[in-house]
């Protein structure tokens, strides 16, 4: 590991992690420096932070394209960022959450990538990524189906993956 990548732990809740600069809006919590990731400037300088861990907090965002763009703005060029999110279609774990306010699924940040949808909508969108791999957390009934199965499931079926992993690179 190399020692003089500066880290982000973005909405590190309760898992405070050595190594990271943690950072959570709840001020209760053990953290390095609190703020409201939705509607602040975060407090980095641009192209800050090497690595990224959002690990289970960018669902709950309430401007979600402000997270990007701030994510984005912090970050290095080739910066690695580490994203955990429900799946959208996992009604045990996503639908049901009063507290999730994003879906996410396998094309979303394809969104902020010039190969794929970026510029679909119309949008002006500074931030822009290249997704390096997803993972997938299935439910048990589904882990050992064929990948093939596993694709259609995903598609058809609710309650398939409970939640997904991206590792995305920063382009600048």
């Amino acid at each position: 590991m190399n020692k003089n990548k500066i880290k982000l732990h973005l909405g590190c809740g309760t898992q405070y992690k050595e190594g990271y600069i943690n950072v959570d809006i709840n001020p209760n919590l053990k953290v390095d420096v609190c703020f409201d990731m939705d509607k602040e400037k975060w407090p980095f300088e641009d192209n800050y932070f090497d690595e990224v861990l959002a690990w289970h907090s960018i669902e709950h965002s309430l401007n979600y394209l402000h997270v990007i763009k701030e994510l984005w703005r912090v970050c290095k060029p080739n910066a690695k960022i580490h994203i955990g999110v429900p799946y959208y279609s996992s009604g045990t774990y996503n639908l049901v959450n009063p507290y999730h306010n994003v879906l996410f699924n396998e094309h979303s940040f394809k969104f902020f990538d010039d190969e794929h949808l970026l510029g679909s909508a119309n949008e002006i969108m500074p931030a822009k990524f290249k997704t390096e791999k997803i993972s997938f957390d299935y439910f048990p009934e589904w882990a050992e189906k064929t990948e093939a199965v596993k694709e259609f499931a995903r598609k058809h079926f609710l309650n398939v993956v409970g939640s997904m992993e991206f590792i995305l690179k920063v382009v600048k």
